[in-house]
């Protein structure tokens, strides 16, 4: 984890790191050593974005609730889905520490400004980017020939 992060405030990329890595040979941890694979990028994002690393472990993040959608009709179990609960709900648990606190706010200032940096980029300019919304699903405005496929 500590290679991750000092890795990550070097290269400053995310897909660099998860080559690096797999320059380096180092794998992702499982139970059956012929099933390991090497590092994805989700992966490593979602190591650098949990806190659990300097020490903050939250219990109860998600509860249980009724899903959507089922792939199956018949169901044994009414709640079969997660929700988020509000930050406030959650209840802070205190673990050992992996990485300093400074190198995990450094990891996750990198992260803000890379998705600042890459907000402002856009190959197709828009008058109303990211004002509009779907009112079915609440996502975003898309490009028109991809609207049209959906």
């Amino acid at each position: 984890m500590r290679k991750i992060f000092q890795l990550y405030s070097e290269l400053q990329s995310i897909f660099l790191v998860t080559k690096k890595l797999a320059e380096l040979g180092i794998k992702n941890r499982v139970k059956r050593l012929d099933k390991q694979k090497f590092f994805h990028a989700s992966m490593v994002k979602k190591i650098l974005k949990n806190e659990v690393y300097i020490g903050n472990f939250y219990y109860g993040k998600t509860s249980l609730c009724e899903a959507k959608f089922h792939l199956k009709e018949e169901k044994r179990h009414k709640l079969t889905g997660r929700k988020i609960n509000p930050r406030s709900e959650w209840v802070l648990i205190k673990a050992p520490a992996i990485i300093d606190k400074t190198t995990f706010e450094k990891a996750q200032e990198i992260m803000k400004r890379r998705y600042r940096e890459k907000a402002k980029e856009s190959k197709f300019p828009a008058l109303c980017k990211g004002l509009i919304k779907c009112v079915d699903c609440g996502r975003g405005v898309m490009r028109q020939e991809k609207m049209e496929n959906v």
